[in-house]
C-alpha cells in the first residue's frame, strides 16, 4: 500500500507465513537489532509528538521511548550494546544507556546515515547535498576524517543505503536503473 504508514514486522529467519500483525500500531521505521538479539531500536511517529526513538524488548513486548530523542533518526546500538548512535540533519549524537544521557559527537551539515564499525571505535556516515561524502568519526576523541568524496559518483539520493562490509570498507548503493537512457532498435517479425 503506497500511502500506508510504515510499520515494523518480525519475520521468522527460517521462513514461514509472514506476520499479519505489526510490532507497533503506529508509524514506525528504520529498525535495528540490539547486539544480543533481544531488542529492536527504531523511530516512531506517535501523535502528537515529532519522531522519537523507541526500543522494543522482544521477550516482554515492552515499548520504551529513549528520552530527549525527538527528531533524531537512524538509531543503532553500539556493538557492546551500551550506547546508541543517532542523528538529525546537522549533528550525530551518542546516547549512553546506563547514564540515560545524550552527547553530541560532531556537527556536520546534511548528515544522512550512520553505522558503527564492528569494533565500536568508529561511526561512519554519509552526507548529502553538493558535497556528498563518507566520513569516519573516532568515538574516543571525536576525530572526524573524510574518507571519500561522492559528488562525482552517481548514486541514489537521500533515501539510499549505506553500510560497511565485513572488512569495514564502506558500501554505498549506486542507482543505475532510473538515471540511464537507452535506445533500442527493434524489428518486428
Amino acid at each position: 500500500m503506497p500511502n500506508a504508514a510504515p510499520k515494523i514486522y518480525l519475520v521468522p529467519a527460517d521462513g514461514g507465513t509472514p506476520p499479519v500483525e505489526a510490532l507497533s500500531r503506529d508509524s514506525c521505521f528504520l529498525p535495528s537489532w540490539s547486539p544480543d538479539g533481544t531488542s529492536l531500536i527504531f523511530n516512531c511517529n506517535l501523535p502528537p509528538s515529532k519522531p522519537e526513538i523507541y526500543t522494543l524488548n522482544l521477550r516482554t513486548r515492552q515499548l520504551s521511548a529513549i528520552p530527549e530523542s525527538n527528531n533524531l533518526y537512524g538509531p543503532h546500538f553500539s556493538p557492546d550494546g551500551r550506547s546508541v548512535v543517532a542523528h538529525d540533519r546537522h549533528q550525530i549524537s551518542l546516547f549512553d544507556i546506563g547514564q540515560q544521557k545524550w552527547r553530541t559527537l560532531a556537527t556536520v551539515e546534511l548528515l544522512e546515515q550512520a553505522v558503527w564499525s564492528r569494533d565500536g571505535r568508529y561511526v561512519y556516515f554519509v552526507t548529502g547535498g553538493n558535497e556528498e561524502s563518507i566520513y569516519r568519526l573516532r568515538i574516543a576523541d571525536r576525530n572526524l576524517e573524510k574518507l571519500a568524496n561522492l559528488e562525482n559518483v552517481q548514486h541514489a539520493p537521500v533515501q539510499s543505503w549505506f553500510s560497511l562490509d565485513p572488512n569495514g570498507s564502506p558500501l554505498v548503493v549506486r542507482e543505475v536503473g532510473t538515471n540511464e537512457i537507452y535506445a533500442l532498435d527493434w524489428e518486428a517479425p
